[in-house]
């Protein structure tokens, strides 16, 4: 719930251009979310990479590049462990093709 309402709460910053604010909030929960083995709390966990790395890429490449391909990696092993359903199959490579752009 908490994971929640931060990401919630990122969005509205981006949206306001408050890029700063959810910088921290998705570093705070990706902190948090480190710590879960619940596949569920993994997918979070790789969604924030992703909205980190995006985030970061504008100003900081080398670190965005190093949030898309961790994001990537939590993405796999979710597929990999088959703990995700179909829909999220692509989201691994969407975020390893975003890290080869920067």
């Amino acid at each position: 719930m908490v994971a929640e309402a931060r990401d919630r709460l990122a969005e509205y910053g981006v949206a306001r251009g408050d890029r700063r604010t959810a910088i921290g909030l998705y570093r705070s929960n990706i902190e948090m979310l480190s710590e879960s083995a619940g596949p569920r709390d993994k997918a979070m966990l790789a969604a924030d990479y992703g909205a980190l790395g995006a985030l970061l890429a504008p100003s900081d490449p080398a670190a965005a590049k190093t949030c898309y391909q961790k994001g990537a990696d939590v993405w796999e092993a979710l597929w990999n462990a088959r703990q995700l359903p179909a829909e999220y199959a692509g989201k691994s490579a969407l975020l390893r093709r975003a890290a080869a752009k920067l």
